[in-house]
This record gives C-alpha cells, sequence and structure tokens, in this order.
C-alpha cells in the first residue's frame, strides 16, 4: 500500500475476504466427500492450503527482492488466477452433471 493509513483501512476487508474464503472452502470440502473419507480429504486439503506456506514464502521473498513488492505480489496475483481459471475450466470438462460456463453466463447476463 501506498500509505499506512490505507494500509491499515484495508486490513478489515481483506481479513473478512480471507476467512470468508477459507471457510468457504472449507465448507464445501467437508460437505462434498463421503463421511468414509472425509478425514483424508481434509488432511490433503489442509497439506495444500497450509503446505505451501514454506515454498511460496521464501520464492514470493525472492522476488520481492529482485523486481520490487509490487511486480511479485502481481505475478502472484497472475499465477492464482490461471490457476483458478485452470481448475474451473477442469472442472468443467470432467463434471458430468455440470451446466456449461457459456449457459452460466447468458444465465448470469441476462440473455
Amino acid at each position: 500500500m501506498p500509505n499506512y493509513l490505507l494500509f491499515a483501512l484495508m486490513l478489515v476487508p481483506v481479513g473478512l475476504g480471507a476467512l470468508t474464503f477459507l471457510n468457504s472452502c472449507n465448507t464445501m470440502v467437508q460437505m462434498s466427500v463421503p463421511s468414509q473419507y472425509r478425514a483424508r480429504v481434509l488432511a490433503l486439503y489442509l497439506m495444500v492450503v497450509q503446505g505451501g506456506t514454506p515454498i511460496g514464502s521464501p520464492l514470493v521473498g525472492w522476488l520481492a527482492e529482485l523486481f520490487g513488492t509490487q511486480i511479485a505480489v502481481s505475478i502472484g496475483a497472475v499465477l492464482s488466477l490461471g490457476a483458478s481459471l485452470l481448475a474451473l475450466f477442469t472442472w468443467q470438462k470432467y463434471k458430468t452433471n455440470a451446466v456449461p460456463l457459456r449457459s452460466q453466463f447468458r444465465e448470469m447476463l441476462g440473455r
């Protein structure tokens, strides 16, 4: 953030967004997995969510040192967006009862 006041103001909405996202993901994982596999799936989920920090944090720090903080955060944002889109399209391809994305977008736009 360019100044301290803006940083302080953005802490609350960013924190609320992060908590909402993590709670939603946790709920979706627990509700969409059969009960006999829930513990195994949650272990994998937590390994991915929390286990990526020891790898990602030094990498982001190295990028910030090389290119600056804004570039490092931008690279992380682009990579996150790309991974999200890849996951979305992969899910749409292999989910047999999924409504095609084109239909969902048309419905959202009211066409």
